[in-house]
């Protein structure tokens, strides 16, 4: 050896350390540059999530909040229209969610909701429950009787054409109410336009029969109540043209409208405020002399929260109770099966107060198939500009796996992220599970 490799042979062990660990970590770089390598078998660690919006129906929101909270999961929530219930927060313990947000279909005209409002708290249904959707239950039924009494006829088809011809802006305004009613009547029986304009605001249909413009409300939890904040109205589409097509025999039967409603299952906490309404709505118009001069019937049937539950209470509807016209359903997953397999085949027009998903819209139904309520398209804007509002910059998406969930969720998820916000998560459930335990740690990295 040299006599200088003598003298500096640390520096050489040095030396030959330093190129080891060079090479060692340029071999251990994985190619494809995400830091992960088969030899980990770790993903890189999820962002922090910092609220839950809460998309569910309150029979399995009760298990999955719960769980998130007893479990120390995540205390942070956002709510919407399908877990906006009184009832599941003061189950579960109405404190765990004292400022917590939310929002869902509201009123368009603060007056008009106003005026429903007391109407039910006057009536044998009272005090009216904090729930969504009770506005537009009471105007399809309203609805039904107007474009039935502008036909003139029971014929489903006959009922269809005429709706937009009574609900669309070019004729005098019509409100609800027996005396709004009783106007309707004698402007109709002239040949004369109207306009209804409800409790949930214009009902202005468009082509594929969803209303043109709606209103989207902002609620709170404020000292244990849900407590309506603010609302705001967006514009959808355009207004259809509507002409009257009318009989000139007047029918000798009742005009008869089905109620298919949730009863039982996810949505059960809804299902009587819906029905009660259609009821009010049916009070209000027999005490103006009916339709064709008859007390218009109402005929109810559960739907569960279940598509084949639906689908068979549609069909009893149709086939044994012979109905001209349908509210409901309720849930868009069961909602769709029913237009395609049931109504639209059978030619009996459904209007659904409360099946937002934008699924809807293009849903082949023969125009059979209307809502009175707006669209997810815009409930999910306003979520994700609330979640901004509210400090937000991380939130999973718990959501149930029908067409109302996936179509709210994915709303959420482009509107949120485009206002600089992440979903780490988007995790779907099913209905009803005894535990949601595994999909809540699936949301939050856990």
């Amino acid at each position: 050896m040299p006599e200088w490799m003598s003298r500096h042979k640390w520096l050489l062990i040095v030396g030959a350390v330093f190129i080891s660990l060079l090479i060692f970590v340029a071999c251990d770089d994985d190619d494809d540059g995400d830091g992960v390598t088969p030899a980990d078998g770790e993903p890189p660690a999820a962002a922090e999530v910092e609220a839950l919006a809460a998309i569910c129906f309150p029979e399995s929101c009760r298990t999955a909040l719960r769980e998130a909270i007893e479990q120390g999961l995540i205390d942070q929530f956002i709510f919407v229209d399908g877990s906006k219930s009184q009832e599941m927060f003061d189950d579960i313990g109405v404190e765990n969610f004292e400022g917590m947000s939310g929002t869902a279909p509201g009123a368009a005209d603060p007056d008009l909701a106003q005026a429903f409002e007391d109407a039910y708290n006057a009536s044998e249904f009272g005090p009216i429950p904090a729930l969504p959707f009770l506005r537009e239950s009471y105007d399809a039924v309203y609805l039904i009787a107007l474009a039935a009494a502008a036909a003139n006829s029971t014929d489903s088809a006959d009922i269809r054409d005429n709706l937009r011809y009574i609900a669309n802006p070019g004729g005098e305004v019509i409100n609800p109410g027996t005396d709004g009613f009783t106007t309707a009547l004698g402007l109709l029986d002239a040949g004369d336009d109207i306009n209804y304009e409800g409790a949930a605001g214009p009902q202005d249909f468009d082509a594929n029969g969803d209303v043109a413009r709606g209103a989207i409300e902002i609620w709170k939890i404020v000292d244990g109540e849900i407590t309506v904040q603010s609302s705001e109205v967006s514009d959808l589409g355009t207004a259809a043209e509507g002409t009257l097509s009318r009989s000139d025999t007047t029918p000798t039967e009742p005009l008869k409208i089905g109620i298919l409603v949730p009863f039982t299952g996810d949505l059960s906490d809804f299902g009587a405020g819906f029905f009660d309404s259609a009821r009010l709505a049916a009070q209000e118009i027999n005490a103006a002399g009916g339709v064709f001069g008859q007390d218009i019937v109402l005929v109810d049937a559960d739907t569960g929260t279940v598509e084949a539950t639906g689908v068979e209470s549609a069909n009893t509807l149709i086939d044994v109770e012979g109905v001209h016209a349908i509210m409901g359903a309720a849930s868009s997953g069961v909602t769709l099966p029913i237009a395609e397999s049931v109504t639209s085949p059978a030619g009996i027009l459904m209007i659904s107060p409360s099946s937002t998903s934008p699924a809807l819209t293009t849903v082949a139904d023969n125009d059979f198939l209307f809502r009175s309520t707006i669209s997810d398209a815009a409930q999910g804007v306003v979520l994700a500009e609330l979640a901004i509002s509210l400090g937000f910059t991380s939130v999973c998406t718990f959501f149930v796996n029908t067409a109302y969930g996936e179509g709210l969720s994915d709303q959420f998820t482009e509107t949120f992220e485009s206002l600089g916000g992440t979903v780490p998560a988007a995790v779907p459930h099913e209905q009803e599970q005894t535990t949601y335990v595994s999909e809540l740690q699936t949301c939050v990295g856990g």
